[in-house]
């Protein structure tokens, strides 16, 4: 089953430049899709809607995660694969969707008095069919990452997403409420599934119960730190949820939703990263490389995106999404700023599990876990403003820690971490003096919408000139791999 090693050989770079020319192609489409359908659905149909749908996400994420039962990334990381090894573990996550549906299907009422939302029994009761469809389609889907396949990912992605979101919008067209929302979310899974066995087929299907308990030891703990990293990273929703209503919970989630935007981005383009690592298992001083030019790059990317989103929102968000979505506007900041040391954190995981420490990360989820329900209980008497204020704080504490944890499994100092990001925070800086220089110079001239536009032209002129001018060598590497990745494979 296993294929020639793409871990060596001038090959291996351009690999990994096809993955994120894949990647990106996937990102451009299915993210500014979603943009576009996430906009027309929230000016369709309003806070409420999207906060009753809202709630029921947050357990069936939990359900997905018991699914996933990290038996992709155990997949991908494992050094050699068989036949028998992939149709166990497609019959395991078959059997924990089936146990997990059933589970759900006998608790949602009781989900719905907890949050005191009787449209969440049916809602939750029907999206349980995404778990079971989503449970067989996750052990193709790992394969295909294995084999860095990324383009046959990237076509399922940008159909399903396509064909779901539109789908989406007639129900919403046609007065579905957010009952639209939920024929999306079934619809987006029912087309990865046709796609993917259309591209892949089933794997063997065959079962041995010493793989079942082989598979068990690496991908428990890993999905042991799924859910407590999930626990972290979602008890502000279900804080806000219990405690706020679907309304409040339904104006904080297009703050995260809309930065999802961005983190879906780097989902896509960091899906080529464990694969990555993996490949670079053996070897940690070419892996510490690696990981600080991935770090460089995507803070390069991302600070200043985070920087123009943190300026707009303000007139954007009421423009944008309709003066009912006007509340949500500075936890949009505060959670754009947070997601700078949210991404980079995020990008440290794929190297601990690559290094085959899923222990790690799972002590990590346990600490994660207790520090934000701390902060979120702490924040929500502020009210969604004072959640968002948390996770901004959170997310700069943990990443120091979480370097030095990193510190401990390759070769790499702090001096070369700080330096890998000092680029980007510089000139980012630049950015936003820029920004606001060009705001006060502007004001009164043109309207809110172009008046934005312009200024962030400017700023992001003002970025790209000073990376220029203080670190060419670092904006040549970025556009020598940007121009890798855009050339095609030679056959």
């Amino acid at each position: 089953m296993e294929g020639k090693s793409v871990s060596s050989g001038p090959a291996f770079r351009e690999n990994v430049a096809s993955g994120v020319r894949w990647g990106f192609i996937t990102a451009l489409v299915t993210q500014f899709g979603r943009f576009a359908f996430i906009v027309v659905l929230m000016r369709l149909l309003g806070p409420q809607n999207y906060g009753i749908i809202s709630q029921a996400a947050i357990f069936i994420a939990i359900a997905q995660l018991f699914v996933h039962f990290g038996m992709a990334a155990s997949i991908i990381q494992s050094p050699s694969l068989s036949e028998k090894e992939a149709g166990t573990a497609f019959w395991m996550n078959i059997g924990l969707a089936l146990a997990i549906t059933v589970t759900l299907i006998f608790c949602a009422p009781l989900i719905a008095s907890l949050f005191d939302t009787e449209e969440l029994t049916s809602v939750i009761r029907l999206l349980t069919i995404s778990i079971i469809i989503k449970s067989i389609t996750i052990v193709p889907i790992a394969l295909l990452t294995r084999k860095l396949q990324f383009r046959a990912l990237s076509i399922t992605e940008i159909l399903s997403t396509l064909i779901s979101g539109t789908l989406g919008v007639a129900a919403a067209l046609w007065g579905a409420g957010y009952w639209a929302l939920v024929v999306q979310a079934i619809c987006l899974e029912v087309c990865t599934l046709i796609i993917i066995f259309m591209i892949s087929g089933f794997p063997e299907l065959g079962w041995s119960s010493s793989t079942a308990r082989r598979l068990w030891s690496f991908s428990s703990r890993l999905m042991g730190a799924d859910l407590v990293n999930y626990a972290s990273s979602n008890s502000d929703k279900f804080l806000i949820g219990w405690f706020l209503g679907p309304i409040a919970l339904g104006l904080y989630s297009l703050a995260f939703r809309v930065l999802q935007f961005v983190l879906q981005i780097c989902g896509q383009i960091g899906g080529v990263i464990l694969p990555t690592f993996c490949r670079l298992q053996e070897d940690r001083e070419r892996l510490a490389r690696v990981f600080l030019e991935v770090t460089e790059s995507v803070a390069i990317a991302i600070c200043p995106l985070m920087v123009l989103i943190v300026m707009c929102a303000p007139i954007g968000v009421p423009a944008v999404f309709g003066e009912a979505w006007v509340g949500a506007t500075v936890p949009f900041q505060l959670l754009a700023a947070m997601t700078v040391p949210y991404v980079l954190v995020a990008f440290m995981g794929p190297l601990t599990v690559a290094v085959g420490r899923p222990d790690l990360e799972f002590l990590w989820g346990v600490a994660t876990a207790v520090m934000s329900l701390v902060a979120f209980a702490i924040g929500l008497l502020w009210g969604i403003v004072g959640v968002a204020a948390s996770y901004l704080i959170i997310a700069s504490i943990q990443l120091p820690i979480r370097l030095l944890i990193i510190e401990r499994l390759i070769p790499i100092r702090a001096r070369d971490y700080v330096q890998a990001l000092l680029p980007s925070a510089t000139c980012s800086s630049v950015l936003a003096i820029a920004w606001l220089i060009a705001e006060v110079l502007l004001e009164g001239t043109l309207s809110g919408l172009v008046q934005l536009i312009v200024a962030s032209a400017f700023g992001a002129a003002a970025y790209a000139i000073a990376l220029w001018i203080a670190w060419p060598d670092v904006l040549n590497r970025q556009l020598n791999f940007f121009q890798l990745v855009l050339r095609r494979k030679q056959a």
